[in-house]
């Protein structure tokens, strides 16, 4: 079974595209897609600045761990 984890990261607009701003909270509870994408429902949007915005995504468990090892 494969496991993620959900992740909020923020991205800012450069006036052409999206980039990562190279920051992120991770809820690091393992756990299955659909309980990851479930939990995402819970969350409310506010974004009241055009230049930022949080992302919500459910990223394998096993991708985390790469990343953290770099």
């Amino acid at each position: 079974m494969n496991l993620f984890v959900l992740v909020i990261s923020l991205w800012g607009f450069t006036g052409t595209e999206w980039q990562y701003v190279g920051n992120q909270i991770v809820y690091q509870e393992p756990m299955s897609k659909e309980q990851c994408e479930e939990m995402t429902k819970h969350f409310a949007k506010y974004e009241y600045n055009e230049f930022y915005r949080m992302s919500l995504q459910c990223v394998s468990a096993d991708d985390d761990k790469k990343s953290r090892s770099l």
